[in-house]
């Protein structure tokens, strides 16, 4: 073709997708009579190059939808062949060819492609070469086609299924069902490509379409009769004979033998680790039930019920330990639950169950710091798995917000009644509290439609104003400004403090600790006399957990009630909180994060301090203040943590004299051995103190701060560094010098690891220092990542995991499961079970000794030594 007609054409095919990109999609406004046939088919079947370069995808597309709407009209497609015409020749012939070559295509031409194949076997006057399509398709797969091309063939297939329906398929069932075996047997063929077309996303979603849509044309034609709230699918029938009449004439032939298969690939497909394939499953698995009888519909159900049960391995009573693999299944059946859900499948009887599992299902272990005794409550709308430095499942609570969506839809007022406020309260919890925005929205939806749905929500109205889409949307907002507006309603007062206790201040994410401690002052400031106190006490239980983010929510929550306390005037009270510090073991602030402990202790000496807690005597239950601001906070590396600690020491040094604290001080900031974090921590705290309290330590505090720039001028000489900048003397410095460094020999910089390695991990059952030990063994696991030290590094680990000190053990433990969960370590199952089920705590030294052994035998085998 000419080139500005080239280009002319390629003009127009742009306008035609960006109009259907903003608006719809235009093809049927193309010319479409009988004469527009031949011109279609000779421009698609031209040699020019243009047509088959890769930018004229559009082109490509565009042609071939054209195609699928000519290839409909209503006459005979043999009408159109001249006669004694070779075959290759003929017009459905020519259209086959054309669909067929663009089907490997990986752009969407492949998908107007499969549109004209479709459209064109779907004729009456071409359904006698279905079986020989189906024969072809299954050939291409057996032969090795590209995974683009069998999602092609694939795609055919579905829509002939979902717009020829039973007419077309149940003729050629036979040979349907024969390209969904080939197509689920692939995992066994010698052909590599066809070998992997399983492990494609789109491929197994096709499948389980293919698979729903044979058996929706094996099964009775019309959906059982289901009356769902407030948008009936049928009109009313009238009497009960009639309605009898119509189930019994629906169900008088047998259920095909086949759909138990169904069923079971579908159940199969909602444990997938794709979620288009769960989701596809889940559709599946409604529609299915639809076309079944009631106690049929039910026992699809109880099998979705059942998933539930796959991962959870009883530890305690009523108390289930999963693993982040459980994720996949359970927002499979979520989804099955909310699809069956909002077709109206699930039956009354079945409802209990259904919110059960939602609401209310079990325990779980939400990381491997916790023990059987320390298990936090799980629903599905709060599963939140801890892996490696993550955590999995807002997948989870966002479907199993839809379920509560789906259920109070499609149920009846009487049959949720009991179950309501269960399901309000859990959807307002999860809408205020939940970390992911989705989830939070998800679940103010879910509370927005069984209040407009059912009109008997306490308070329904008041508490979707304050938890409505936009509300929920900033976490913050959520947390801060929405929670108290909801807890002033007695029915959700109760139930979120325990949320806040129960699930936020335990999260893994300290953001979440910080904002759930925050709300949680802000809730209790409704009734502050009352839920304060009560609140104080159960969270002062928590601080001899050996969990540290179960204490470090506890003294946050603390920190910030006495600092309500304090606003209101409770000094009783607030005296109270800063005794509860005297309940915190002195070696929690040694343990691995032990940073967040010594800050958030800092944060709480600060809010709850007072002149009466400065006076208190050892007899008093009086917490060691010093000890942790001057022996634990001050001298931390963490910036934070210093700037927590001068805090808290500026508030002390109002209700009295610091002058010797100022002096011992200067003293340490004066020695040669300072280092510049104990400078840097000085510094702070110098600056805070509250001088117009005591006068006699403030000249002595300036005259060490002023000595300390003096001392040192030079680096404090920012404005004359341009002096120091030789853009070319750098370049001739470093070529004269590239002859005298001499050339690194192999293996040397490997032998300057394993020297490093050494210092960290020999003498470890030596050292007395817990700090040091931990620190001594972050190296060593560390190195384990590391392929020239993973074998000398593995060896080390055993004296850390069988110490003397059950802590160090156990922060080795852990460590060492963050290395396996990162770092993605092949075949390291049996290892992880090991670090998750032994308790390095409780247990005597011989068998952690022993323990220690197993671990570093299998991390051996993991490495590959």
């Amino acid at each position: 073709m000419v080139e500005p007609v080239v280009e002319e054409l390629k003009n127009g095919i742009r306008v035609v997708l960006e109009q259907e990109e903003v608006n719809e999609q235009k093809i049927p406004f193309f010319p479409h009579t009988v004469q527009d046939l031949p011109l279609a088919i000779r421009f698609a079947e031209q040699k020019e190059d243009f047509l088959s370069k890769s930018e004229s995808w559009g082109l490509r597309y565009v042609t071939a939808m054209w195609l699928s709407l000519i290839c409909m009209i209503p006459f005979d497609l043999a009408r159109f062949d001249e006669p004694d015409v070779p075959s290759e020749s003929l017009i459905a012939n020519r259209l086959d060819r054309i669909g067929k070559s663009y089907l490997a295509y990986p752009g969407i031409e492949r998908e107007s492609a499969a549109m004209l194949l479709a459209r064109l076997y779907m004729r009456t006057d071409m359904l006698s070469r279905v079986p020989n399509h189906i024969d072809w398709a299954v050939q291409r797969i057996q032969q090795g086609a590209n995974t683009f091309e069998v999602i092609g063939i694939m795609h055919i297939a579905a829509i002939m299924m979902k717009a020829g329906g039973a007419g077309l398929v149940l003729p050629c069932i036979d040979r349907f069902r024969g390209l969904i075996e080939v197509l689920g047997s692939t995992d066994t063929s010698t052909n590599l490509l066809t070998r992997n077309l399983t492990k494609d996303t789109i491929v197994r979603k096709y499948r389980i379409k293919l698979i729903v849509r044979l058996a929706m044309c094996e099964l009775p034609g019309k959906p059982r009769r289901v009356n769902i709230q407030n948008r009936a699918l049928v009109l009313p029938v009238t009497g009960v004979e009639m309605e009898n009449e119509y189930m019994d004439s629906e169900y008088d032939e047998a259920i095909p033998e086949s759909i138990e298969e169904v069923i079971e690939q579908l159940i199969n497909g909602v444990q997938d680790q794709d979620t288009a394939v769960r989701y596809s499953s889940a559709k599946g698995i409604a529609r299915v039930a639809s076309r079944l009888p009631e106690a049929f519909s039910d026992e699809i159900v109880d099998a979705v019920a059942a998933l539930f049960s796959i991962h959870g391995t009883s530890v305690n009573d009523n108390t289930l330990d999963l693993p982040p693999a459980a994720e996949m299944i359970w927002h499979g059946a979520c989804l099955s639950y909310a699809e069956l859900a909002r077709c109206g499948m699930i039956s009354a009887s079945r409802v209990k169950d259904v919110v059960g599992w939602i609401c209310k299902a079990g325990h779980i272990l939400r990381s491997m710091e916790y023990s059987a005794s320390h298990t936090n409550i799980i629903q599905a709308l709060s599963f939140d798995v801890r892996k490696g430095a993550h955590s999995v499942g807002s997948s989870v609570r966002d479907s199993a917000s839809y379920v509560l969506w789906a259920l109070v839809r499609a149920q009846s007022v009487e049959i949720l009644s009991p179950y309501l406020l269960e399901v309000a309260v859990n959807s307002i919890n999860t809408s205020l509290f939940d970390r992911e925005v989705h989830v939070r929205r998800a679940a103010s939806a879910a509370y927005q439609e069984a209040v407009g749905r059912t009109g008997v929500i306490p308070h329904g109205i008041d508490v979707l104003r304050a938890t409505d889409f936009y509300a929920v949307s900033i976490r913050r907002n959520a947390f801060l400004v929405a929670a108290p507006q909801v807890a002033v309603f007695a029915e959700y007062q109760q139930p979120i403090i325990e949320h806040i206790l129960k699930t936020t201040l335990r999260h893994w994410d300290p953001k979440m600790r910080i904002l759930g401690s925050q709300a949680l002052r802000v809730v209790c400031d409704v009734d502050l006399g009352a839920l304060g106190p009560r609140v104080v006490l159960e969270l002062s239980s928590r601080l001899r957990s050996i969990d540290t983010n179960e204490v470090h929510g506890a003294l946050l929550s603390i920190a910030e009630i006495s600092k309500a306390f304090k606003e209101r005037g409770y000094e009783d009270e607030r005296l109270q909180c800063f005794k509860q510090l005297s309940l915190l073991p002195s070696t929690t602030f040694q343990k691995f994060r032990g940073e967040m402990i010594v800050e958030a202790s800092c944060y709480l000496i600060a809010e709850s301090i007072s002149l009466t807690a400065v006076n208190l005597t050892p007899g008093d239950n009086a917490p060691d203040w010093r000890y942790i601001i001057l022996d634990n906070g001050l001298k931390h590396q963490s910036e934070a943590v210093q700037a927590a600690a001068s805090a808290a020491l500026s508030v002390i040094s109002g209700f009295m004299d610091c002058a010797k604290e100022v002096q011992a001080f200067v003293q340490e900031f004066q020695a040669k051995n300072s280092s510049p974090v104990t400078q840097s921590s000085i510094s702070q705290v110098l600056g805070a103190l509250a001088y117009d309290k005591f006068d006699s330590g403030m000249l002595d505090a300036i005259d060490c701060l002023v000595g300390g720039l003096t001392k040192s001028p030079k680096p404090w000489g920012l404005h004359a560094h341009y002096l120091l900048w030789n853009p070319e003397g750098y370049m001739q410095l470093f070529l004269q010098g590239s002859e005298t460094i001499p050339s690194i020999q192999e293996g040397t910089l490997d032998l300057g690891l394993t020297s490093i390695l050494g210092l960290a991990g020999k003498g470890a059952e030596k050292l007395k220092n817990v700090e040091r030990i931990t620190a001594a063994m972050k190296v060593v696991v560390d190195f384990i990542a590391l392929a020239p030290t993973a074998s000398s590094a593995s060896k080390y680990v055993e004296s850390f995991l069988g110490h003397r000190f059950p802590r160090v053990g156990a922060d080795t433990a852990e460590a060492l499961y963050l290395l396996t969960q990162t770092q993605d370590l092949e075949e390291s199952d049996e290892l992880e079970a090991l670090l998750l089920q032994t308790t390095w705590i409780n247990i005597d030294e011989q068998t952690r000794g022993e323990k220690a052994k197993e671990v570093v035998a299998l991390l051996h085998a993991v490495i590959g030594e």
